[in-house]
């Protein structure tokens, strides 16, 4: 008698998921993480891009580490590095090479004065590369997960490893927690963060994918909202 094969149906072990995402989702958890340490921190004048008001800090001082790896998990990131600005990085990317040129390769190695630094500039090395790395491999990528235009990433393809750990070194006011201005993304973030209800994250979602087609095409957005009202 031949023996039925006995079938392994059960899931695996880990989801399946891109590496990209994973990564994006790894940052996005150590940008909250790096939030709530500025939030704390005694120092009211560092990090001024990075401060958030009473009514979105408190909010987030609460999230524990389940809450956090929920809001982590959006598929797109949840800081910004201006990305959608190619103005912004056509500067960054002339004055990281004209420095380079009046320098010798060596880096400020000192070591930050407090946690919040120290986070801080640990978290934009590891971003500037995760952007550069998309922009040389994974251009529509990029501009899905971090919001980079076409023009941004063609620049960024011209840098080379230097002037990425130059512009996270010294260029810190770059970062920002993204889409700060809206009244709504953040406090429906956090709610989902702390509720994990599935339908605050798809609300969450669907704003955050309106918000960077206006990045991106804000003159698009511009004319579909004057066709809309008239």
């Amino acid at each position: 008698m031949f023996k039925r094969p006995i079938m392994d149906l059960s899931p695996p072990p880990y989801p399946s998921i891109h590496p990209n995402l994973k990564q994006l989702h790894a940052l996005n958890f150590d940008f909250l993480h790096a939030l709530q340490v500025v939030q704390r921190s005694e120092s009211r004048s560092s990090h001024h891009s990075l401060r958030l008001s009473e009514l979105t800090a408190k909010p987030l001082l609460t999230c524990d580490q389940t809450a956090l790896q929920r809001i982590a998990s959006c598929s797109f990131s949840l800081f910004s590095l201006q990305w959608h600005r190619i103005d912004e990085w056509t500067q960054l990317a002339e004055h990281s090479a004209a420095t380079r040129s009046k320098m010798s390769s060596k880096l400020d190695t000192q070591a930050p004065p407090d946690e919040a630094t120290a986070l801080v500039l640990h978290f934009m090395q590891c971003a500037v590369f995760f952007g550069w790395h998309l922009a040389q491999h994974e251009e529509q990528t990029a501009r899905f997960m971090l919001g980079m235009s076409p023009e941004t990433a063609t620049v960024v393809r011209t840098l080379d490893l230097w002037q990425c750990r130059y512009i996270s070194q010294h260029h810190r006011k770059l970062l920002a927690p993204r889409w700060l201005h809206n009244r709504y993304f953040w406090p429906d973030l956090l709610h989902y963060g702390r509720s994990g209800e599935p339908e605050h994250l798809k609300l969450v979602q669907l704003l955050g994918t309106q918000l960077m087609a206006q990045d991106l095409e804000p003159s698009a957005i511009a004319r579909h909202t004057i066709a809309d009202n008239d």
